[in-house]
């Protein structure tokens, strides 16, 4: 039953999105009315997209399929005044 387990290979090619953000700056003349210099609003998303054959595979777990990285979602906006 040792060589039972060499059955169990599999092609585990995979492709991952890490890091996505994207931000935008607020014009001038929609922020200036509230005396502000400088606005951003920014997104992004970490850990968010992994497309592999075998289902849930990613090899930044240490080829583990049990417990998944965490997937992060960050919004938020940055003001200057």
């Amino acid at each position: 039953t040792a060589y039972n387990s060499a059955l169990k290979y599999q092609k585990a090619d995979y492709f991952k999105i890490k890091d996505i953000t994207l931000s935008y700056s607020l014009p001038k003349s929609w922020i200036s009315k509230a005396f502000i210099t400088n606005a951003t609003i920014y997104g992004s998303l970490k850990n968010y997209f992994t497309f592999s054959a075998v289902g849930s595979y990613d090899s930044e777990r240490g080829g583990s399929t049990s417990f998944p990285l965490a997937k992060q979602m960050v919004f938020g906006i940055n003001v200057t005044f």
